[in-house]
C-alpha cells in the first residue's frame, strides 16, 4: 500500500525504492549521486524496482522521494529546485500555517509556502549540513542566529500565548521524568528563581528542532530548515537548544562558554526582562532542558529513556559548578 500511495507522485520512468523509505528515479547522475545509499541498502535493507507510467492525474511529479517513516510525511523533491511536503498529521499542519510567519520574523529560514490542505512547498536549498562543518563556522552561525534572533524578538511585535505550564505543573512533570537526581536536586535548590522565570518568559512560536542538523551553510551564508515541528514555547527555547545540540551532536562547547562568560547577558535580559542575568544563566537553560523532556513535541518519544536524559544532564552539568 506504501508504494501505491507513493507512486502517486512519480514522475514517468524507473525508480529504486529503498526500503519504502527513499525513491529515486533512475538516471546516471543520479546514480553517481546515490551510490553510497545503493551500498547501504545492499548491505542493510531491500532494493526495489518500481516502473512508472504517466499519471496525468498526479499532483506532484518528483524525481525524489523520501518517506519519513517516523510520522509518514512524504518529501517530495522536484527538479533540485522545489521541495513538497505531504502531511499526514493535520494538526501539524495547522501549526504550521498559524506559526511560519513567527519564525519568519526570528531565523533566517526557509520559506513555506501553503498549498492544498496537507501540502507545503518550498525552495530546495543546497548547502553543508552545519553538524559537519568546521567549529569557527559553526560558531559564526551561532552568532548570526542569535544576533538576529534577539534583535527581532526586541524590535517585533511578536504574538504572546498562554504559557504552557504553570510552576505546579512544571515541577509536578519534572519529578515523572527520568532525568537524573542530580538535575531534579538542582531544579528545586533554585525553586525560587524557576518561578520567577516562568512567570517572567513571553511564549511565542518556536522552531521546537532548531539544532545544527537543521541547518545548512553555503555559499551564501546559512539556512534554518524543517519548521515543520513549530510549537509554542517559552522565548530562548531555541537557542538554549540549539546551544544544547552543538555540544551533543558536534562537540562544540564554544556557544556555552560564552553563554556563561556573559556574552549574551544583555540580550537575554531584553528578552526575560530580569535584570541580575548573571544569577539566572544557569536557570535558564536548565529550565528549557526540562521543557524539552516534558512538554515538547519529542518529549513523549525521549522522556523514558533514562540515558538519553542523563547525556543531556551530562552535557551541561559541567558548567553549573562554580
Amino acid at each position: 500500500m506504501v508504494i501505491e500511495e507513493i507512486k502517486i507522485y512519480l514522475k514517468k520512468g524507473i525508480y529504486l525504492g529503498l526500503d519504502d523509505r527513499l525513491f529515486f528515479r533512475l538516471t546516471l547522475k543520479n546514480v553517481l549521486n546515490n551510490i553510497r545509499l545503493f551500498i547501504s541498502s545492499l548491505l542493510k535493507g531491500s532494493l526495489q524496482m518500481i516502473r512508472q507510467k504517466d499519471n496525468t492525474n498526479s499532483i506532484i511529479k518528483g524525481n525524489k522521494i523520501i518517506r519519513r517513516k517516523l510520522d509518514g510525511q512524504l518529501i517530495i523533491i522536484e527538479h533540485n529546485k522545489w521541495v513538497y511536503r505531504k502531511y499526514t498529521d493535520l494538526k501539524q499542519f495547522e501549526q504550521i500555517k498559524e506559526g511560519h510567519s513567527t519564525l519568519e520574523t526570528l531565523f533566517n529560514i526557509n520559506k513555506v509556502e501553503l498549498i492544498d490542505t496537507c501540502f507545503t512547498k518550498e525552495k530546495f536549498v543546497s548547502g553543508k549540513i552545519l553538524t559537519y562543518s568546521s567549529h569557527s563556522v559553526q560558531n559564526q552561525v551561532f552568532n548570526e542566529i542569535i544576533n538576529v534572533y534577539c534583535k527581532n524578538v526586541i524590535s517585533n511585535d511578536i504574538k504572546g500565548y498562554p504559557a504552557g505550564v504553570n510552576a505546579e505543573q512544571f515541577f509536578l512533570k519534572l519529578e515523572n521524568t527520568l532525568y537524573p537526581d542530580e538535575l531534579k536536586k538542582f531544579v528545586f535548590d533554585n525553586k525560587e528563581k524557576v518561578i520567577t522565570l516562568l512567570e517572567a518568559f513571553k511564549w511565542t512560536w518556536a522552531h521546537g528542532d532548531l539544532t545544527p542538523d537543521n541547518i545548512l551553510y553555503g555559499d551564501n551564508g546559512y539556512t534554518v530548515m524543517d519548521g515543520e515541528r513549530c510549537e509554542i514555547l517559552p522565548v530562548f527555547y531555541d537557542i538554549a537548544n540549539l546551544m544544547n545540540t552543538y555540544l551533543l551532536m558536534a562537540n562544540n562547547e564554544n556557544c556555552y562558554i560564552n553563554y556563561f562568560r556573559g556574552k549574551y547577558d544583555s540580550l537575554l535580559k531584553s528578552i526575560i526582562g530580569i535584570d541580575e542575568v548573571n544569577n539566572y544563566r544557569k536557570v535558564v537553560l536548565i529550565v528549557m532542558m526540562v521543557l524539552k523532556g516534558t512538554i515538547a513535541w519529542d518529549a513523549e518519544i525521549k522522556r523514558d529513556n533514562a540515558e538519553l536524559m542523563t547525556k543531556r544532564w551530562k552535557s551541561i552539568s559541567k558548567f553549573l559548578i562554580d
